[in-house]
C-alpha cells in the first residue's frame, strides 16, 4: 500500500515537472519565433529602404508585405515547381525558334 502511494506521488510529480518543462519550452519557442519574425521584418524593411521607400509610409508597409509574400513563395515547393515549368515552357518556345531550351 505504501509502495503504491509512493509510486503515485512520484508519478504525479514527474508529470507535473514535465508540464513545467513543456510550458517553458513553448515559451522559449514563441520567443525564438518572435525574434526570427522581427529579424525578417527588419531585413524586408532594409530592402525596401534601399528601394527608396520611407519608414512609416503606406508604401513601405506595402513593400514589406510584398517581400514577405515573395519569400513565402520562394519557400513553397509547389510554387517553385510551377515556376520551373513556366521557365521550361518559355525556353522550349525559344528553342522552337532556333534557341536552346531547358
Amino acid at each position: 500500500m505504501k509502495a503504491t502511494i509512493s509510486m503515485a506521488i512520484l508519478l504525479s510529480a514527474a508529470l507535473g515537472l514535465s508540464g513545467c518543462n513543456t510550458a517553458a519550452y513553448q515559451a522559449r519557442q514563441q520567443q525564438q519565433q518572435a525574434a526570427a519574425q522581427a529579424q525578417q521584418i527588419s531585413t524586408f524593411q532594409s530592402k525596401c529602404a534601399a528601394y527608396g521607400f520611407k519608414d512609416g509610409t503606406p508604401e513601405m508597409a506595402n513593400c514589406v508585405q510584398k517581400e514577405a509574400i515573395a519569400q513565402q513563395q520562394d519557400n513553397n515547393p509547389v510554387y517553385n515547381e510551377v515556376r520551373r515549368q513556366q521557365n521550361c515552357n518559355y525556353w522550349y518556345s525559344l528553342h522552337m525558334y532556333g534557341m536552346p531550351g531547358c
